[in-house]
């Protein structure tokens, strides 16, 4: 029974990385694509854009649903305090969600696709922000008491290094919805869009440097779990359960 109660959270923690990297992956590109929408020259442009889309509009988010089904089955204490924590970049990425669904459905039947296609556009964006802020709660890590329950306040997710995670995430997004016009693109646009993966691949890399460098030296608790066996050596950053600060 020990071995049991050893190995079982580690195997649904490998679990939920899963889904998340699914996740990541798949919808990433979609996410990425919604956001470049909006800079799309022409409604030709956005058209080609969103109909490259159309097969892929219904499967990707469903590895988000498990992972936060899986969270809740697995680690309901670590659901709760997630949830309570992280509230409102939730509500900002689910309100995105639902706007740029909305639009990509409409934006088809409507005779002006101006109002969806900034929808569809917007509601990217504002998804791939709320998890942006998310993460960077995370990295900075979330106050918790001794029972593992939330102790912060309303607005602790939001600081200078959430806003540098996010719009770092944005850039990954966007480089991931770039080699996926790339490849799905023709004539013109897989030229455009190839400047496009070149200027997000280097602000991800910036971004993602100096987020990794700065993490430990401005917060103590990825500083203690940072320089600790054994994740000194794969230079992983795990957000501690303890209260921070």
């Amino acid at each position: 029974m020990e071995t049991l109660n050893y190995f079982l959270p580690q195997i649904w923690f490998g679990i939920l990385a899963l889904f998340l990297f699914l996740y990541v992956m798949l919808d990433g590109f979609y996410l990425g694509v919604g956001i470049l929408s909006i800079t799309s020259s022409s409604e030709e442009r956005r058209s080609i854009l969103m109909t490259s889309l159309s097969n892929f509009w219904d499967a990707n988010e469903t590895w988000l649903v498990l992972m936060g089904g899986r969270l809740f089955g697995a680690f309901p204490l670590a659901y709760g305090t997630i949830l309570t924590a992280l509230y409102m970049p939730i509500i900002l990425m689910v309100f995105g969600f639902i706007f740029r669904a909305i639009a990509f459905e409409f934006r088809e039947e409507a005779k002006g696709k101006l109002f969806w296609n900034l929808a569809f556009g917007v509601g990217s964006f504002t998804a791939a922000l709320g998890q942006g802020f998310a993460l960077g709660a995370v990295l900075k890590a979330i106050k918790v008491d001794a029972a593992g329950h939330f102790i912060g306040g309303n607005w602790d997710w939001l600081s200078w290094q959430s806003v540098l995670v996010a719009l770092t995430l944005i850039q990954g997004y966007v480089l991931s919805g770039s080699t996926y016009l790339i490849w799905k693109t023709t004539d013109e646009l897989p030229e455009t869009h190839y400047k496009t993966a070149k200027i997000a691949a280097q602000t991800t890399l910036l971004g993602a440097i100096f987020i990794t460098i700065s993490t430990p030296i401005f917060y103590e608790s990825a500083r203690n779990r940072l320089f600790q066996q054994p994740l000194v050596y794969i230079f992983g950053i795990i957000s501690n359960p303890v209260a921070s600060e």
